[in-house]
């Protein structure tokens, strides 16, 4: 199993086929984001084409996601400064 970022480990199904409970909760959010946003547009009567409204969505993900690792990889080196400081291997 290849593990990219954190979210990969806590999402993704073991060898022995077990699913983390996280991994349900995460896709049951979704689904309700995905359900509030269609009562949203179709109760306030909101014209959407489908096609704009998917890629605005995928942008908005995007920028989430850039922004998630953008702050990981901050946080990995800023540990990593300081794991290194601990064992003397870099002054302070």
């Amino acid at each position: 199993m290849k593990i990219n970022n954190l979210n990969d480990f806590i999402t993704s199904p073991d060898i022995s086929g077990y699913e983390s409970p996280i991994r349900m909760i995460v896709g049951e959010m979704e689904t309700k984001m995905e359900a509030d946003t269609m009562y949203v547009i179709q109760h306030y009567g909101i014209d959407v084409d489908k096609d704009e409204l998917i890629k605005a969505l995928q942008y908005d993900r995007d920028q989430y996601n850039k922004g998630y690792r953008n702050g990981y990889e901050a946080g990995y080196d800023r540990a990593k400064e300081e794991v290194l400081k601990q064992w003397g291997m870099i002054p302070e």
